[in-house]
């Protein structure tokens, strides 16, 4: 009887301190308010059931609007599909909203020149930024005060898999605090909202003070089902090494080592905070009265190395928030503020350059060079073919395969799948090969929308001298095909095409 009774309260200790443990991160971090609306990011394994569970819990107390996002990579065959249904039977049964994102991944990051983690967090923080921003248009039309966020079940055991992995390619000690539990994000350009502002998301970690195990028994406590992802025990991604091998090895010098490293990044971020504190002190110090966005050159060189490298991170961020600077681009701004002189374009067109006793950060204006106009017009029963645009020298060659040829082309790698599409799908009318209009519309493949073409290339940063070169099939303003990116969503090849439609671009010499 002492017995059952001492495990009852065993229990009851594991429960209230794992919950403890995620309310004492939403406290100090800030990261719930009443009435907000969370976006939910669920892979249906522990770490994301636990959280959405949590949320759950405290929905009524905080009035929240959870809405739960999934993404299947397609990457495991029938265990994705089994992972897709077991988070729509969840939620079903929870009454939960369910936005689902059935996309390729491993063929996504072959067109995107990307690994497949690196392009399966792309396209998961992508779609979560899509919800995030339908919900903050319900907002500003309902004049509403809640906020929108984006959570996450990173955890404790996460933060440490990251701080190894930087280390092992070489960081800074900010790459040594590990997986930040809230993080604002600037998100989406000024024209997508009603106002002139940009966007800015908090991304929140509720977890990120748990380990793994702890996971673990909260399920368990709770009696929660979850799934397991096989590819979670290949050694062939990196953060799985990391899992698998490095850190079981550094555990048998010390088997509370999530707990020693724990408190390790602790340290470091109140070192890393303490030095940025400084770093924006001595910011405001070396701005040129009545000049913006340029600083004093001399000023910034008597400046510390750890100070001067956090000024110019400042700078950066501080003109373009959605810029992060890599090594490679803040050793070259160094360089050139010690030999006071040279210029670097970096990332979202954002232009740097050290001259006359002053560093400068502007933007890039780009010059419209004399618009390209070109327009073919093709018949669908005749649109097999070689085309060539003089304008552009360039040559688009059109033919029309079956399924079983294309499917034996796509295996050997002979042709691109971004430049297929599904013939039978195509109206019986006038279609045309040609650069874009003024209200052409694009519906991105695997994305679920419709936008217009001049949003698209804008949000693909693309630049404003190229846009009017771009090769286009279309009928009337829809875009079936757009050189550089591909099929349309509505064209795409599926399980039922029938004769598929390939497109090929060579150069003319």
């Amino acid at each position: 009887m002492n017995s059952t009774k001492n495990l009852i309260c065993k229990k009851g200790l594991l429960k209230n301190e794992i919950k403890n443990k995620i309310e004492k991160a939403i406290k100090d971090f800030d990261m719930l308010m009443p009435e907000d609306t969370i976006i939910v990011g669920v892979s249906g394994g522990s770490d994301s059931i636990c959280l959405l569970d949590y949320l759950l819990k405290i929905k009524d107390e905080k009035n929240l609007k959870i809405i739960v996002a999934h993404v299947n990579h397609m990457l495991r065959g029938e265990e994705s599909e089994r992972d897709e249904k077991f988070v729509k039977d969840f939620c079903k049964e929870k009454k939960l909203p369910i936005k689902v994102l059935k996309i390729n991944v491993d063929q996504e990051s072959k067109n995107l020149s990307l690994g497949i983690e690196e392009t399966g967090r792309k396209i998961r923080y992508d779609f979560f930024k899509e919800l995030a921003l339908k919900e903050i248009k319900i907002r500003k039309e309902q004049n509403a005060n809640f906020e929108v966020k984006i959570a996450t079940a990173h955890t404790l055991s996460d933060s440490i898999e990251t701080l190894v992995l930087n280390l092992s390619k070489g960081t800074s000690i900010d790459g040594l605090c590990g997986i930040p539990a809230v993080r604002d994000d600037i998100l989406f350009r000024a024209e997508d909202l009603v106002d002139e502002k940009p966007i800015k998301i908090k991304i929140i970690r509720p977890l990120i003070n748990l380990q793994k195990s702890e996971i673990l028994k909260y399920c368990k406590e709770n009696d929660l089902e979850f799934v397991e992802d096989s590819s979670n025990f290949e050694d062939k991604y990196t953060r799985n090494k990391i899992r698998l091998k490095v850190l079981p090895i550094l555990k048998n010098l010390n088997e509370n080592l999530e707990l020693s490293i724990a408190r390790s990044m602790e340290l470091f971020r109140k070192d890393s905070n303490y030095l940025n504190k400084l770093a924006s002190k001595e910011l405001e110090n070396l701005k040129i009265n009545g000049k913006e966005n340029q600083y004093s050159l001399l000023e910034l060189k008597k400046l510390d190395f750890a100070i001067r490298s956090r000024c110019v991170k400042k700078i950066v961020e501080n003109f373009k928030k959605n810029i992060r600077l890599d090594f490679k681009h803040l050793n070259l701004i160094l360089n050139m503020i010690d030999k006071e002189t040279g210029a670097i374009m970096l990332p979202s067109k954002v232009y740097l350059k050290v001259s006359n006793n002053f560093l400068e950060i502007l933007e890039f204006k780009e010059k419209n060079d004399e618009k390209i106009n070109f327009s073919y017009s093709l018949k669908k029963n005749k649109i097999a073919g070689s085309f060539e645009l003089t304008e552009r020298k360039l040559r688009v060659i059109i033919r029309m395969v079956t399924k079983e040829e294309y499917e034996a082309l796509l295996k050997d790698n002979k042709i691109k799948f971004k430049n297929a599409i599904d013939f039978d799908k195509i109206p019986d009318e006038e279609i045309y090969l040609r650069n874009r209009k003024e209200h052409d519309k694009f519906s991105p493949v695997n994305r679920k929308i419709t936008k217009s073409l001049k949003k698209f290339l804008n949000e693909e940063k693309v630049l404003l001298n190229e846009r009017n070169r771009l090769a286009i099939l279309s009928f009337r303003d829809n875009v079936m095909w757009l050189e550089n990116f591909g099929v349309s969503e509505k064209f795409k090849v599926n399980e039922n095409t029938k004769r598929v439609l390939l497109l090929k671009l060579e150069n003319m010499t």
